[in-house]
């Protein structure tokens, strides 16, 4: 508010030619009092964007955050083929993150089944591929989550299986990434067929799993949303099974023994939450239905 405005609302208009009453003392006391509060309230604004910029370790100072990932689901992330960069949801939020943590992020595309144990490694400084919060996660890695989303079932064109949802799998063969939360739902329900003989394929990553299902290898393949739509879109020979099942908190992971990295990334997905990147983002590779703004950590309980 600017300072005559807050002259105005109190009736003091003018100084020096009106004569100060003891009353507009009162009134021009209250002023500067109210003066003072907005004066504090911008230094502590001010204070808080230079402590965000500071909370990474030092030794991100001087040395990029390096980010594992697997770029195979857009939207999530892919290859741009122009540049070779990694692009999709999670890169523009690693890079806008970054910013305001005044660090440089230098993301990594790698295997999925490798991607966890790199981490852990210090291989990767974060791993992060729409990875589940999950509680046997947990106990080896933290999380900073970002987003939610389930499991999208994809079938050939026309659907010959009759899929419409986990409970109608039984009988059919399921294929997944290997090491993934979709692969373990599989799994999961294989497990729950009884006799009824369910067999299971774990690929490599998504592509090569699509390219088994249109080759007949297996009749249903599990991604996570809302990287369903766009295989589909890419492989018109094959069609989603509607909705999404099991929604779940996922994040990036980092190792637990760094905490000052996880407590950072942390502030920095708060700050682009309040100040409206990350909903623009979301909304860019459409995806808003995706929002999670809590940036809870280790918020999974599955």
């Amino acid at each position: 508010m600017h300072i005559f405005a807050l002259f105005a609302i109190f009736g003091l208009e003018t100084f020096g030619e009106k004569s100060m009453t003891i009353g507009n003392q009162s009134k021009f006391g209250r002023v500067l009092c109210i003066l003072s509060l907005f004066a504090g309230t911008t230094l502590s604004t001010s204070t808080f964007a230079a402590d965000l910029t500071s909370l990474a370790p030092d030794k991100y100072k001087s040395a990029p955050i390096i980010i594992g990932t697997t770029a195979t689901m857009p939207p999530v992330e892919s290859v741009d083929p122009a540049t070779g960069q990694v692009i999709g949801i999670e890169a523009d939020l690693a890079r806008a993150i970054g910013k305001k943590l005044s660090v440089n992020v230098d993301i990594q595309n790698v295997a999925f089944d490798g991607l966890l144990a790199g981490m852990q490694a210090g291989r990767f400084d974060i791993a992060m591929s729409g990875l589940a919060d999950t509680v046997q996660r947990q106990q080896a890695m933290d999380f900073v989550d970002w987003y939610v989303s389930g499991v999208q079932l994809i079938v050939p064109k026309g659907n010959p299986k009759k899929v419409t949802s986990l409970e109608t799998l039984c009988g059919h063969t399921l294929g997944g990434t290997r090491a993934s939360t979709e692969f373990r739902r599989m799994e999961a329900v294989a497990k729950n067929c009884g006799s009824t003989e369910t067999a299971l394929v774990a690929t490599e990553n998504s592509p090569s799993g699509l390219l088994s299902l249109k080759a007949g290898r297996v009749d249903v393949f599990a991604v996570n949303f809302p990287s369903g739509m766009s295989y589909v879109q890419a492989n018109p020979e094959l069609e989603l099974v509607p909705g999404q099942f099991k929604v779940i908190v996922r994040g990036v992971a980092i190792a637990k023994s760094n905490g000052g990295l996880r407590d950072a990334w942390q502030a920095g997905l708060k700050a682009i939450i309040d100040d409206g990147q990350y909903d623009e983002i979301l909304k860019r590779w459409g995806a808003p239905d995706a929002a999670y703004k809590q940036a809870t950590i280790n918020a999974g309980t599955e």
